[in-house]
């Protein structure tokens, strides 16, 4: 009989339309789990950075083999690309910024019975001359079996080993540019669509997260319309990556003259923009150039108290401000970046109250001009509890009535538990440090919330003598939000002007307030002059703590699923 093997690849970028879909650091397939599934970590030259690989056996019945392997890294539209380190035709720039020599694996396989689990211990060492961004990767598959007839779905891991090494001339550099519309006929039973296309280049020396945020407006006599906005999910680029994207538009557009304005974003900052009006043939099926509706929910944000076992009602209000109907579904939705995080044993699906909420109606049409009220009804459970806050949101998607996509929108939902009381806490990650000019310092600081509750979090940083008493410099760090949900985090960043401090060593302390508290981070630093300009270099570990770094993720920060 016929044996047919198909291999699945899952990563932490899933091969999305939209730039990609992050998912975390662990990772579920049918057969075995597998954390973390990002080993990602900033160091100094020297250090060395210690995890394991945690493999659990969720399958059949039958005992498996599993095999890791490590590659060089590399990437392209679709995601990451794996090198093999034997390959000789691999290029220059992937094996200078390879990380492979550095990585030891306790072992390179385990077999596994039902419901075991196997440790693998991963160290990496990092050369004392080592500066800048180096990538890996390791690919953690089992064996196929070798006696089942028929076709066998193999599942094979690939986790990206990402490391920043501290270095005083690191900068951030990212470009988008050749807007295009491109008609993406039917195909397969696939509608036609329009298609938005771009390139996107990394030509920095760190690993950036990016986003696209795109608009697209139409020319409507001597004016232009806006027709469509499209933020995509974030996902890592590597220094030196370069390639096209494409990015399928949630309506078609007929023929027509349109202008795209584009920004490419890193954590919460523009750092490339393009604008170009282009001419597009357009979809031959669409004949009426459709735009976003500008829906709104109110209230936006909904906070509701109970205890278990209560029944909770609240109602919304959706107003239709166009000239023509709308048809509108709704429906509880889970806070998608909670969903995909875990620290530890603790997931993220335990703080969603979404399974609890009813909202009607499900569907409707809205008059022009007309409000629609929508109950919201939250069913509390009697057991199980144990967390102060409960989050989900409300999504309402609209269509015109000829099916075209006319926007969405969407309410936050805050499910206090009065039973449970909030502990508020985050941790401040260590500060990095990127040259910005001659003078200037880009300081970034992340934050995780690791409390039990939602948080308002505010930071700053300041540079100091040694001894923490004189303070020379002091800067905000800003982000676009500074709301932070349980288990998720943001970076937060601000330009410190070094002009006129005198070369040597400085103590950087960071510092974020939330709910009436305080939680500092200090870094000593020693700042020079160089040939371009002033740089800072990190003397020692945050708070003077000399242990080993550990991988991102290696506690099971970020769950992820496919």
């Amino acid at each position: 009989m016929t044996r047919v093997v198909l291999v699945c690849v899952l990563y932490a970028l899933s091969v999305a339309p939209l730039l990609g879909r992050p998912l975390g650091s662990s990772g579920q397939s049918v057969g075995f789990f597998l954390k973390p599934m990002v080993i990602e970590a900033n160091v100094r030259p020297g250090a060395r950075l210690k995890t394991q690989l945690e493999i659990r056996h969720s399958g059949d019945s039958e005992t498996r083999v599993i095999r890791i392997h490590l590659w060089h890294l590399s990437q392209n539209a679709g995601g990451w690309v794996t090198v093999d380190p034997g390959d000789q035709s691999a290029s220059a720039s992937v094996k200078e910024r390879s990380c492979v020599p550095w990585v030891r694996l306790s072992r390179e396989s385990v077999t596994l019975t039902p419901g075991a689990v196997e440790t693998i211990d991963f160290e990496l060492a990092v050369p004392s001359s080592a500066r800048g961004f180096y990538g890996a990767a390791l690919t953690v598959e089992p064996e196929a079996p070798r006696d089942r007839p028929g076709v066998t779905l193999n599942v094979r891991f690939l986790v990206p080993i990402l490391i920043q090494v501290d270095s005083p001339t690191a900068f951030r550099k990212v470009q988008v540019s050749n807007p295009g519309l491109v008609f993406r006929p039917q195909e397969d039973g696939r509608p036609s669509y329009t298609e938005l296309r771009l390139s996107l280049s990394n030509p920095g020396s760190v690993l950036v997260r990016v986003e696209l945020n795109v608009r697209i407006s139409a020319q409507v006599g001597s004016g232009w319309r806006t027709v469509s906005e499209v933020t995509t999910e974030k996902r890592r680029l590597l220094p030196g990556a370069a390639f096209d994207v494409g990015i399928a538009l949630p309506r078609s557009l007929p023929k027509g003259t349109y202008k795209i304005d584009a920004r490419c974003i890193s954590d919460q900052v523009t750092l490339s923009t393009v604008s170009s009006e282009v001419e597009y043939e357009g979809d031959p099926s669409v004949q009426v150039l459709r735009t976003d509706a500008p829906l709104v929910l109110d209230p936006s944000v909904v906070e509701v108290s109970g205890a278990p076992g209560s029944t909770r009602t609240v109602y919304l209000s959706l107003t239709n401000p166009l000239e023509e109907p709308l048809e509108v579904a709704c429906a509880a939705t889970p806070v998608a970046e909670v969903a995909g995080r875990a620290m530890g044993d603790l997931l993220g699906e335990s703080y969603l109250c979404t399974k609890w909420t009813t909202v009607t109606p499900a569907r409707f049409t809205l008059r022009p001009g007309r409000e629609q009220r929508i109950r919201l009804q939250i069913a509390m459970p009697r057991e199980g509890l144990d967390h102060p806050y409960y989050y989900t949101k409300v999504t309402l998607v609209a269509a015109y009535p000829d099916g075209q996509l006319a926007g969405h929108t969407e309410a936050l939902v805050f499910l206090r538990n009065v039973m449970a009381e909030p502990s508020p806490k985050v941790e401040l990650q260590p500060a990095v440090f990127l040259k910005q000019g001659r003078e200037e310092v880009l300081i970034q600081q992340e934050v995780v919330n690791v409390g039990n509750t939602h948080a308002e979090v505010v930071c700053s940083a300041s540079l100091r003598d040694t001894a923490g008493l004189r303070e020379f410099r002091s800067v905000r760090l800003s982000s676009s939000n500074n709301l932070l949900l349980p288990l998720l985090g943001f970076k937060c960043e601000g330009v410190m002007n070094l002009n006129g401090l005198a070369d040597g060593s400085y103590l950087l302390v960071t510092t974020a307030e939330f709910a009436g508290k305080t939680e500092t981070r200090r870094t000593l630093i020693r700042i020079s002059t160089g040939p371009n300009g002033k740089e800072v270099e990190v003397l020692q570990p945050p708070d003077g703590s000399r242990s080993e770094p550990v991988a991102s993720g290696s506690q099971g920060k970020g769950k992820g699923r496919r």
